[in-house]
């Protein structure tokens, strides 16, 4: 992995993602030191192991060891970094007096209805400008005007500059940064504190202190204070009164009711494997945990961490498990679920996971299901009944519409639902409380903007407009079509009877386009080569010329403007050259996805770049041809559905490409015969998926004057790929873990409950009570909420005016709000 060329791709994309290259080959030539193998020292252990950090970490040291490695790590060239944690939740980091942070570049286009995101005195450099071209490649700050407007510290309007005509990308430039960090010795007495819950501003504080006091009796007595000891307690304590943003400190005192920490006997040790989490929890703590019922929906890198903390919490072992994921292992999923294994690869997630967590915690009593959850599986396996059995929810899913449908289920039952989710560096934990809390669904995510279909058919103005546009033509031409062929042969046994129907112009349902596609399909490896040719031609030449036939260059709009203007881009043709390696990529990689469709086989020898030139040099080119076919340029308009009924002629045509296909057909069968439809796979380097995306959109984006993309982000886009690291998955479990013995005591008042946002890159950890669950009132003394469920039990004659009475007679309602139902 020291290389770009030795990044496993398939195995470290989504990490490769959040933390790019460089950062990448600098983990591949890391060493580490791991000192303490206790809870905190395995964990991080287990996260270093699945993604690699430069760092000494150290975990359950003497204080004075901890100075003593940290002044030494400082006074090396370069420095090393520091990491210091202790079991008890406190994280130290020394990056030295000069660590330098480099954001990522981030391209902000102007477009309409969107804003620019940008900051007063942030940094922008201009690209594509028309008519005021010196003003391209230059940096400029900038005063925030309003979020669609930004001014720049120039002044255009001398004669340094020529006159703005149109056109011009604005990028933001984020520049090196240089943070200095402090020494361990001088953070302890004069700490940095980062705040994570502003509900207790003055806990990290005393906590700080109570650590300083616990490492002085460590060092003073050699040992720490014994449980629930009152005199070892008030030597700390007079100990901390003695001792007045590198640190942070979580305390999770709320997953202990308060009559628990009046019972110091609930914390005494049991000789068993739960002793260290009795003393945290106490035992009321640790049997609760045992005897959820606890239904978890998905397996992936969120429900991996999740297992493994419920076999070291007990979750379940008097209770039940059960988990559900219908998804098959990938080797993309290595990098960070770590539960699975290189043999485990194409098995089922839940049942592999059950496997293995099982090896963590043979008692856990677990059930693995592969069902979706879904409207579809509601009645055959996860009913009402199945979620009125169970004490809790977790939600461990990568989609919005399962969450909702999951959380709607939830309230309906009126179950506890723990929520959780990660994007690369960034995670969020969410609360849902029947009766208290508020759901998932309360609030409603930004929809995505669908992209126009004008814009992707024919007006790109950015990379991801070719990306989106590349990937659906692998989708029209190698899933659509050839799926569509297959359906109608499975309708139409006999060729001669479909001719004979298209002849006398009866209607039979894709009769046309399965002529052509029959018409196109390649017998032989030079065909896929030819057909890959053509399509060349026809997308990156013949489009061009088209769309410049209907509208030239010099072409205005009906105010004057001129057409072709930001963020319009008028097409470039596109001439094919042997020598480019994107056409050439292009052409192969077609070949090779039609010739898999046709059932063709391909050697290596097949797609070397001498054996292509030969076969393209036979190749015959038909010229441009223009076509009366309107282009569509409203912004407002849908993709077509069809393409329209057919005439005469096209039946005529069709019935004609059959028999010439049937009269050149070794036997009738072929002309029948099933082909294959690509399955698409992104973390497949071998079957041309991502060659074809990757070349596709390139030529596009060259085709309209777009910046190329490599193959990374063409794969991201198109894949729809999360970019996501293991330290952020750990992490959000973890918080999930902490709430899910507060919610298992559902008498907590809501500020208990904690719901939170943490971005490790920044870093920031922000904890915050759930919303409340909307209230509304119906009349004085009667409110319902989203979780309020009324019981009215009828039969088969049962009429709405029965159900009016039944309510009016019980809840005393007017008539005017049973209207509103």
């Amino acid at each position: 992995m020291a290389t770009e060329m030795e990044i496993d791709d398939s195995l470290y994309s989504r990490q490769r993602y959040v933390l790019g290259d460089h950062a990448m080959k600098k983990m591949a030539s890391s060493s580490v030191l791991v000192y303490g193998m206790g809870g905190v020292g395995i964990e991080i252990a287990k996260n270093i192991v699945l993604a690699g950090v430069k760092c000494i970490i150290l975990t359950e040291l003497p204080l004075s060891l901890q100075l003593k490695i940290n002044k030494f790590c400082r006074e090396q060239s370069p420095q090393i970094t520091f990491i210091s944690c202790d079991v008890y939740d406190p994280a130290f980091c020394d990056f030295g007096d000069s660590f330098e942070d480099n954001p990522a570049l981030v391209t902000i286009l102007q477009v309409r209805e969107k804003t620019h995101g940008l900051e007063d005195d942030d940094v922008v450099t201009f690209r594509e400008v028309n008519g005021m071209t010196e003003i391209n490649e230059k940096q400029f700050k900038i005063s925030v005007k309003s979020p669609e407007s930004f001014t720049i510290n120039c002044d255009t309007s001398s004669d340094e500059f020529s006159p703005y005509t149109h056109g011009g990308r604005a990028i933001q430039i984020k520049g090196q940064v240089t943070l200095k960090y402090e020494s361990l010795e001088k953070q302890l007495y004069d700490p940095k504190i980062l705040i994570c819950d502003l509900s207790k501003f003055e806990a990290p504080t005393s906590i700080h202190l109570g650590f300083m006091a616990l490492h002085k009796f460590r060092k003073e007595n050699n040992r720490l204070p014994n449980v629930w000891c009152k005199a070892d307690a008030e030597i700390v304590l007079s100990l901390a009164k003695q001792l007045n943003e590198q640190m942070i400190y979580l305390d999770s005192i709320d997953v202990i009711t308060k009559e628990d920490r009046l019972n110091p006997s609930l914390f005494q040790s049991k000789n068993d494997r739960y002793d260290l989490l009795r003393i945290c929890i106490g035992e009321n703590g640790c049997k609760k945990l045992s005897q959820v019922k606890l239904f978890m929906v998905g397996c992936g890198a969120i429900g991996c961490e999740m297992l493994k903390n419920y076999a070291l919490l007990g979750v379940g072992c008097d209770g039940k498990i059960t988990i559900t994921d219908n998804d098959l292992i990938e080797k993309s999923n290595l990098n960070r679920q770590f539960l699975f294994r290189p043999h485990h690869i194409r098995q089922p997630k839940s049942t592999t996971a059950a496997q293995s967590v099982l090896e963590i915690n043979p008692d856990l009593k677990i059930e693995p299901q592969q069902y979706k959850v879904c409207p579809q599986t509601e009645e055959s396996n996860y009913p009402d009944t199945f979620f009125e059995y169970q004490d809790l929810i977790v939600n461990a899913l990568d989609n919005v519409e399962a969450r909702r449908y999951v959380d709607s289920r939830c309230v309906t039952n009126q179950r506890p639902l723990l929520e959780s989710g990660t994007m690369g560096t960034k995670g969020h934990v969410q609360v849902i409380v029947p009766h208290i809390t508020e759901s998932y669904g309360s609030q409603r995510d930004p929809v995505d903007e669908d992209v126009p279909y004008c814009t992707l058919k024919s007006f790109p103005a950015t990379i991801e407009h070719c990306i989106q546009w590349a990937r659906d033509k692998f989708e029209s031409s190698f899933v659509q079509k050839p799926s569509m062929f297959n359906k109608f042969w499975s309708k139409n046994k006999d060729a001669q009877d479909v001719i004979q129907k298209l002849l006398d112009g009866s209607s039979i349902d894709g009769g046309v386009q399965v002529s052509k596609i029959l018409h196109n399909r390649s017998a032989t490896w030079s065909d896929c080569i030819k057909l890959g040719r053509l399509k060349f031609e026809k997308y990156f030449n013949h489009r061009a010329k088209q769309l410049l036939h209907h509208f030239p260059l010099d072409t205005k709009q009906s105010d004057g403007s001129l057409f072709w203007q930001s963020p319009k881009r008028p097409p470039v043709p596109q001439e094919f050259d042997v020598a480019n390696e994107n056409h050439m990529s292009f052409v192969i990689s077609t070949a090779r996805l039609y010739g898999h469709a046709a059932n063709i086989a391909q050697s290596s020898q097949d797609t070397t770049t001498e054996t292509v030139v030969k076969i393209l040099h036979s190749v015959v080119v038909p010229s441009f041809r223009p076509s009366s076919k309107r282009i569509v340029t409203d912004e407002s308009a849908s993709k077509p559905l069809d393409e329209g009924p057919a005439d005469g002629d096209e039946y005529q045509d069709a019935a004609n490409r059959i028999q010439r296909v049937i009269n050149q057909s070794k036997s009738p069968n072929e002309v029948t015969s099933v082909m294959k439809v690509a399955d698409f796979e992104k973390d497949d380097d071998t079957n041309g998926h991502i060659d074809f995306i990757t070349a596709a959109a390139n030529l596009r984006a060259s085709m309209y004057g777009i910046e190329c993309s490599d193959r990374l982000k063409v794969k991201r886009i198109a894949g729809r790929i999360v970019p996501a690291i293991a330290t952020t998955t750990a992490a959000v479990a973890g918080l999930v873990s902490v709430e899910l013995l507060k919610v298992l005591d559902m008498k907590q008042p809501i500020e208990v409950y904690k719901n939170c946002f943490l971005n490790l890159a920044l870093p920031v950890l922000l904890l915050s009570e759930p919303g409340p669950v909307e209230k509304t009132v119906l009349k004085e003394g009667l409110t319902v909420t989203m979780w309020d469920k009324w019981e009215v039990k009828g039969n088969k004659t049962f009429v709405l005016q029965q159900f009016y009475n039944t309510l009016r007679m019980y809840m005393d309602l007017k008539q005017q709000w049973l209207g509103m139902v």
